[in-house]
């Protein structure tokens, strides 16, 4: 016996012959292998939609140009992707408004947009559709927002938070952050040598808020050694200005 492996029958326990053995296999019950069969190809024909999720609304704040002089013209839309029937929107934006004068903002959407809220130093947009209509899906634009460059520097505008309505009154808020990085140029230049300079915007904020002067050519160096005397001119305004 040892050394060799017999298949024992079910019923009887006594030892199968192997042909016997593929005779029983050949015997499992046809309407097993059908429904098997049909299970799955249930699961192969189901649409995509029962097996993937479905993609969260994402937002963008976007520009033509984020570099841009004094006194010109900033246009920002808030772009959306995967949107699910929306049919209204309210829109909290933060921005600085020493730097960025607000001058307006609009819709392509039809319907009715509410007058702009303006909060300190945040913008509040609302808009939606109006009767019995579908509500936007997929990629497009939320709004757009008109501002005016009135000082120099580097600032942003910010998404902070969207509430989404549907056709069927359900809503969403959701906290996105995106923001613009905007970046301003006086109209003729403070310093000659820092243009594209990976420091020029924090130079031009040091400028604004009296911290240097620079040199009387017209030169910041940008790369030159600090000397002790010129950072004790820089701490000793900077701690005047923290009084």
């Amino acid at each position: 016996m040892e050394g060799r492996c017999l298949n024992m029958d079910n019923r009887y326990g006594k030892p199968m012959r192997p042909s016997a053995r593929r005779t029983a296999i050949r015997m499992i019950p046809a309407g097993m292998a059908v429904l098997a069969f049909l299970l799955i190809a249930a699961i192969l024909a189901a649409p995509p939609s029962t097996v993937l999720a479905e993609e969260e609304t994402s937002f963008t704040v976007d520009a033509v140009t984020s570099r841009v002089k004094v006194g010109d013209e900033v246009t920002v839309t808030v772009n959306a992707r995967d949107m699910n029937d929306v049919y209204g929107y309210e829109l909290r934006l933060l921005y600085d408004p020493d730097v960025l004068r607000f001058l307006g903002a609009s819709s392509s959407w039809e319907g009715f947009t509410v007058p702009p809220i303006i909060e300190d130093k945040a913008i509040v947009l609302a808009h939606t559709k109006i009767g019995k209509v579908g509500g936007e899906s997929g990629s497009g634009e939320l709004a757009t927002l008109r501002f005016e460059a009135v000082a120099y520097g580097e600032t942003s505008v910010r998404l902070a938070r969207v509430k989404l309505v549907d056709s069927q009154v359900n809503s969403t808020t959701d906290t996105p952050q995106a923001a613009l990085q905007v970046r301003i140029v006086p109209l003729a230049p403070i310093f000659s040598d820092i243009e594209d300079h990976w420091a020029e915007f924090a130079i031009l904020r040091a400028e604004r808020m009296g911290l240097i002067n620079g040199y009387p050519d017209g030169r910041f160096g940008p790369q030159d050694i600090v000397t002790r005397a010129q950072f004790t001119t820089m701490l000793s305004r900077a701690l005047s200005l923290a009084e």
